[in-house]
């Protein structure tokens, strides 16, 4: 079932590009029972996730925690950064040589940018943004 179609120049202020689209679908066995999701670019899968069900699931709507799980996949494949990744002051592997600190701060940034594109894909797909909301903040900041 098409779930959702974004446009991704849209709400990365042109930094990335392409048309994303989600894809969900429910499974059922004799025990269990769950969802699965995929994000595909241009007709290409790039992301999928699997839930797996036992008991009973507390979502705001069907297919959210399958739906957020492929998007964090997406954005990791697509930017190579993990966006629920904390790098702070002392980050996992330091960085040596003369322009360490420059090279902690770009990544700091480049998180920082990986978070907020999964954040603002997962408020649309929530309902709580649309694609214009972003266009107007980029408006602001230019």
């Amino acid at each position: 079932m098409h779930i959702k179609e974004i446009n991704m120049d849209k709400i990365s202020n042109g930094k990335m590009f392409g048309t994303i689209d989600i894809y969900a679908e429910g499974w059922e066995t004799r025990y269990s029972w769950g969802h699965t999701a995929e994000v595909s670019v241009n007709f290409e899968t790039v992301a999928r996730a699997k839930i797996r069900y036992y008991n009973r699931t507390w979502e705001s709507y069907r297919f959210q925690s399958v739906i957020h799980s492929a998007l964090h996949g997406y954005v990791t494949a697509t930017l190579g950064i993990d966006p629920h990744k904390a790098v702070g002051k002392r980050d996992a592997t330091p960085m040596k040589g003369k322009d360490a600190e420059a090279r902690r701060l770009a990544r700091l940034d480049a998180v920082q940018f990986a978070k907020t594109i999964y954040n603002r894909l997962c408020a649309i797909v929530d309902g709580t943004a649309t694609e214009k909301d972003f266009e107007k903040i980029a408006a602001k900041v230019a």
